[in-house]
């Protein structure tokens, strides 16, 4: 390597999977239940619904687009 950082992991699988879906669902950006949670009123969104994601059939998750 050459010094640089390369991104592996889980939450790195997450977020890829979450920018694919998001292309499926014409949306430039979701957010997860948990950052509408922590963000409250400051980022105004729309349910997107519970979805499924590869390598997380395990965790039907609840999604949002902003609004």
């Amino acid at each position: 390597s050459l010094g640089e950082d390369s991104l592996t992991g889980n939450d790195v699988a997450l977020v890829f999977r979450m920018e694919k879906l998001a292309g499926k669902l014409g949306h430039d950006l979701l957010v997860s239940e948990a950052v509408t949670t922590v963000l409250g009123d400051r980022l105004p969104v729309l349910d997107v619904g519970i979805h499924e994601l590869q390598g997380f059939e395990k965790d039907r998750l609840r999604f949002f687009a902003a609004a």
